[in-house]
């Protein structure tokens, strides 16, 4: 069987690339490495554009609802907020919505479709002749192949689509790490932010529980690898800054992560997405079509 489109790797852009596809009758298949959705709440900011853009397509609703409007917001960590209430839109907002919810919103909507995701599906390596695309697959029965007209790349840092066709990527250096908190306070803080010799730490809160994120203080060189204990990691998080007076409570994970992030050179992702000249295309982060 030939495939439309197959995409790699079911997170918020392949999930919506998807349901995209879908809603014109294009066959897509997503294949996910993970077992399973993450639980963690991840990536917390679905911003004014973005908002608008799943209004097109009266998808919306759903997120307003259940997410958190900020009106405000930081760049670079400088003390000056962003005052989002003066956009023309009709989002001036930031919206607090954890990633894990976010997906499972556009995963309805793909399934609703008729769109297929194969969780625990790995990409093992993309082909591309003159007629189209495969892609080798690892699924929990063993290997097997998939043919497509076109292969989307949708899989993050470590791209497999991105390697097999051949596209740098050679990024920058992460200069700052931070920690990233699932957890309950047991006495919320009054202030959204908190800066002092300890670090930076931050809270969003959104219905049911409250993030805390904390980022290292010191010089903008790299930061020390990170801890994958959650335990420990929330704790000191909790000790080390403002946390310490508002109780660190139930912690659901503290996945660590490095900023910014690496990315492909522009030009060369431009390239690779147009028609009739490759059949494999990558779908960067903080991509605009």
């Amino acid at each position: 069987m030939v495939n439309d489109v197959v995409v790699v790797g079911a997170g918020p852009v392949g999930l919506l690339l998807a349901a995209e596809l879908r809603l014109v009758g294009v066959d897509v298949t997503v294949i996910e490495r993970a077992a399973a959705r993450s639980p963690h709440s991840k990536a917390l900011t679905l911003h004014p554009r973005s908002l608008e853009v799943l209004a097109m397509r009266g998808l919306a609703g759903p997120f307003v609802r259940e997410g958190v409007p900020v009106p405000t917001g930081h760049y670079g960590g400088l003390p000056v907020r962003l005052d989002f209430s003066v956009l023309d839109t009709r989002f001036p907002y930031t919206l607090v919505l954890p990633q894990l919810r976010t997906e499972q919103l556009l995963e309805e909507r793909l399934r609703e479709l008729g769109g297929e995701i194969r969780w625990e599906h790995r990409a093992l390596q993309v082909r591309q002749d003159a007629d189209g695309a495969e892609v080798d697959v690892a699924g929990p029965d063993g290997t097997y192949t998939l043919r497509a007209a076109w292969v989307v790349g949708c899989d993050g840092a470590g791209s497999t689509v991105r390697s097999s066709a051949g596209i740098d990527f050679p990024g920058t250096r992460a200069t700052t790490t931070g920690f990233l908190g699932d957890v309950v306070l047991d006495a919320p803080p009054s202030a959204p932010s908190v800066d002092n010799e300890h670090g930076a730490s931050w809270s969003s809160r959104w219905p049911t529980d409250t993030t805390a994120s904390r980022a290292p203080p010191g010089s903008p060189s790299p930061s020390p690898p990170i801890s994958r204990s959650p335990s420990t990691s929330c704790a000191d998080m909790c000790a080390r800054s403002r946390a310490r007076t508002s109780g660190c409570g139930r912690p659901a994970g503290c996945p660590g992560s490095a900023t910014p992030p690496a990315r492909p050179p522009a030009t060369a992702t431009a390239a690779s997405c147009s028609p009739g000249t490759r059949r494999i295309c990558i779908c960067p982060w903080g991509a605009r079509a």
